[in-house]
């Protein structure tokens, strides 16, 4: 049986080399397409290096591919990016891909959207937004249904790539899941302190300090594992649905999460495993985080 052609846009970034470092790719036949060079592990399987705002070049990847799937995760991805970054990268990028898609015949579309979508819900408290479920078992989930309330050019970037999604499911034939990431960290920094850690490393602060803990305390709420994300592409690559456009939340199982992850688990039939809350730094990683 052929395998299923699908197109990993953004593959040399940190979610791209999840799936490539993943079994996925025995599984399916993968075309990489990224501005940057591939990275270890990519360079046996047809790479494109190009940016998404050049329609032509692009156009060229779907004509000589029989594309099934595109698993849209290219574009910028910082939340302080400036506005010609996000009109050429996530605008004009994701209309072009989603235009190309239909034309060419892609069946489905999965795409990377962002918890900044909604990230004015965590700046209106975020002692509440990072808090253990086990202290508030009737802490209030943002979920699907919850008003778009994006905190940045970025989130509304990635907003409009919703949309546009939703707009090309509803008009033509095409199926369009949306993944609203918390966060997925690079293989080397896959745990809950990556933004801590990161912050000592910058000199922002230092261990045990109130800056630290905020940072600890925020991954632990948003972060998801490789292994769960890749889970989670797996189910998507499958899925079949009458429901042709989605939203789900990216996020582990986490204690302190303020998402909703139990549609996702429910809808894909996801077996989630792991929780921020049980990876401690000090048994982990030989490293002290003030727990003593």
């Amino acid at each position: 049986m052929k395998k299923k052609s699908i197109l990993l846009t953004g593959s040399s970034g940190i979610c791209g080399s999840a799936i490539s470092d993943s079994l996925l790719i025995e599984s399916y036949d993968f075309l990489f397409l990224d501005i940057a060079d591939p990275i270890p592990g990519q360079d046996d399987h047809s790479y494109y290096k190009t940016d998404l705002s050049k329609t032509d070049e692009i156009e060229k990847v779907f004509i000589d591919n029989d594309i099934d799937i595109v698993i849209h995760l290219g574009g910028s991805s910082d939340r302080d990016s400036s506005w010609d970054a996000v009109l050429n990268n996530n605008i004009i990028g994701t209309y072009n891909l989603m235009d190309l898609s239909v034309r060419y015949g892609v069946k489905k579309v999965i795409f990377a959207s962002t918890n900044h979508v909604v990230g004015m819900y965590e700046e209106d408290d975020k002692d509440a937004s990072y808090e253990s479920l086990f202290l508030n078992r009737d802490k209030k989930m943002v979920d699907r249904h919850s008003e778009s309330r994006p905190d940045s050019l970025y989130g509304v970037s990635k907003l409009f790539g919703e949309n546009l999604c939703r707009y090309y499911t509803e008009k033509f034939d095409i199926d369009c899941y949306m993944l609203r990431i918390g966060s997925v960290r690079e293989k080397s920094g896959d745990h809950p302190y990556n933004y801590a850690e990161a912050g000592v490393r910058r000199g922002d602060f230092v261990r045990g300090d109130e800056g630290y803990k905020e940072q600890e305390l925020r991954l632990k709420s948003i972060w998801m594992s490789r292994d769960d994300f890749t889970k989670m592409i797996a189910k998507l690559i499958e899925y079949k649905s009458s429901e042709r456009f989605d939203i789900f939340y990216a996020i582990s199982k986490n204690d302190r999460r303020s998402f909703d992850i139990e549609y996702a688990e429910k809808k894909l039939d996801l077996d989630l495993q792991d929780n921020a809350e049980k990876m401690v730094w000090k048994s982990e990683y030989g490293l002290n985080n003030n727990q003593d």
